[in-house]
């Protein structure tokens, strides 16, 4: 299923922010091995910004477990 999303350029709002996410990681790299540790850690402040972003949406499609405690 996931191809067919590719194929036809569908993206989930996941998929927009591990895109954005790859390109902060690669960005704060860049900027630690060139020396400008500042510009590197708003880098990395936005990366668990997004992290939290993701994790959040994540936790919001999980279906609720049904335990027996519940019922």
């Amino acid at each position: 299923m996931n191809w067919l999303k590719r194929l036809l350029f569908l993206e989930t709002p996941i998929d927009k922010l591990k895109r954005e996410l790859a390109k902060e990681q690669q960005k704060a790299f860049q900027q630690q091995r060139n020396g400008d540790m500042e510009a590197a850690g708003k880098h990395q402040q936005r990366i668990e910004e997004i992290i939290g972003e993701i994790s959040l949406l994540e936790f919001q499609q999980e279906p609720p477990e049904i335990t027996e405690d519940m019922q």
